[in-house]
């Protein structure tokens, strides 16, 4: 339980953003000054002396994971566990005494998916910080975003699965291009920068961040001693007219203080339910360690859990726009080949032979890579000019998910049982979701520059 205790203490770091200058780093410009001294005063960043921050000494991995954690106020308040999470349960050079062990415990039970293997003590490039800034920001809620595409100059050098939230990060604002409009993917990043990133990331966080709703009638705390080590706390609305009305604890929060924190959720009768008129009283019950002092709070307003097997809507936009944006470049999700700009000897160069090739007649070829689940359509110039995906996760999309994020195709065509919907996102490329009759949800995905589906050997 101490220990549990130890990895939300993060929690107790944030509070209003402050701009300390009585012991400000003398070495820190103005441009980076108030992120610095601000996350600097909160915990979540310290000098190498009181007076140094070194703003231009490169940040590690391990370094990052502390920041982002802290600065983000991740924590393992909702969880319990059977045994005390170790580091070295998931990461092989993550020593369980490290200072940043916990960090990177917090991190795998956030979500974050961090390389099982990442060594601790070594940089961390510009890309691969802004994409776990980006993953860490939105665990915590759903952000407003302008949709729309930032040309990034040197994009070319941007690993393709970072691609998608290193837009957000240039849209939340968050960072920016440097003054040629590049962004430098695999550049280390500098201690300042990532303090500035986080100190912008809290500020979305907390610029978005709603308040818990005020209750609206009085909870009491009722504490039973059940033996000299566990105490039983009750949490009650009193008596109600029915049994419509409910209280459920969501989760209990240990801190530094001595003091249990218990976060309440309530419910009120349903209008499409019948309730029998008994009187009944709304309460809930959990079990503390004796040392404990409980605290009843009401828990802040979450959103509606999806149905099982689905994903947020949240999720499904993003992901539905990001897959737009790909789709202007001629790309597909985990396929670094373009259609127009391709050649099929790059893919095999990388790849190596396909699987499977059929032709289509009319000098076009379609190469199956199943390992990849993807097939790359080209003609006899060689040329590209289709790249299709059947990525489990596409294969989850309904028809309607895709009209809530993306309106009406503006074409569909039939193939059989399959229909075809069809965006044109652009002059060049056309986004296209294959969707069987029998079972209403993508079967691939294809990318297609319509004007490359040519033979191109003809006379």
């Amino acid at each position: 339980m101490k220990k549990i205790a130890t990895l939300s203490i993060a929690s107790l770091l944030l509070s209003s953003m402050t701009f300390s200058t009585a012991f400000a780093f003398t070495d820190v410009g103005e441009s980076q000054a108030a992120a610095v001294n601000a996350l600097k005063d909160r915990g979540v960043v310290s000098g190498v002396d009181s007076e140094h921050f070194v703003p231009k000494g490169i940040v590690s991995y391990a370094q990052s994971v502390q920041m982002i954690v802290k600065g983000l106020d991740l924590n393992l308040d909702l969880l319990r566990f059977f045994k005390q999470p170790l580091a070295s349960d998931t990461y092989t050079n993550i020593p369980n005494d490290a200072w940043y062990a916990d960090a990177f415990i917090i991190a795998q039970y956030s979500g974050l998916d961090i390389p099982k293997d990442v060594l601790p003590h070594a940089t961390i490039t510009r890309e691969q910080f802004g994409d776990l800034l980006v993953r860490a920001l939105e665990k915590k809620g759903d952000f407003p975003l302008v949709k729309m595409f930032i040309q990034i100059k040197d994009e070319d050098q941007v690993n393709i699965d970072y691609q998608g939230t290193l837009q957000r990060l240039l849209l939340y604002k968050i960072a920016a291009l440097d003054q040629d409009g590049k962004f430098n993917p695999k550049s280390e990043l500098t201690r300042g920068e990532a303090a500035s990133w986080v100190y912008n990331a809290i500020r979305v966080l907390e610029a978005n961040t709603q308040q818990p709703a005020t209750p609206v009638e009085a909870v009491s705390v009722t504490v039973d001693k059940i033996n000299a080590d566990v105490n039983q706390v009750t949490l009650s609305r009193g008596d109600k007219p029915n049994a419509g009305y409910g209280i459920a604890i969501s989760s209990i929060r240990f801190d530094q203080a001595g003091k249990a924190v218990i976060s309440y959720t309530l419910s009120d009768p349903q209008p499409d339910k019948m309730y029998a008129n008994v009187i009944t009283e709304a309460k809930a019950i959990t079990y503390l360690p004796a040392n404990y002092t409980a605290v009843a709070e009401l828990a802040a307003v979450a959103a509606p859990m999806p149905a099982p097997g689905t994903a947020p809507a949240t999720d499904i936009s993003k992901q539905l726009t990001e897959l737009v944006e790909l789709a202007k470049q001629g790309k597909v999700p985990g396929v670094p080949f373009a259609a127009h700009t391709g050649l099929i000897d790059d893919v095999e160069k990388e790849w190596g032979k396909a699987d499977l090739q059929d032709s289509e007649g009319k000098g076009l070829v379609y190469a199956t890579y199943n390992q990849k689940n993807a097939v790359i359509g080209f003609n006899k110039g060689s040329q590209i000019f289709d790249v299709r995906s059947s990525q489990p996760n596409l294969q989850e999309l309904t028809l309607q998910q895709i009209e809530q994020a993306l309106g009406k195709a503006d074409d569909m065509k039939l193939n059989l049982d399959d229909k075809i919907y069809i965006y044109q996102v652009n002059e060049q490329f056309q986004l296209k979701f294959i969707i069987p009759g029998s079972t209403g949800k993508v079967k691939h995905i294809s990318v297609i520059s319509p004007q490359d589906a040519v033979n191109l050997m003809a006379e």
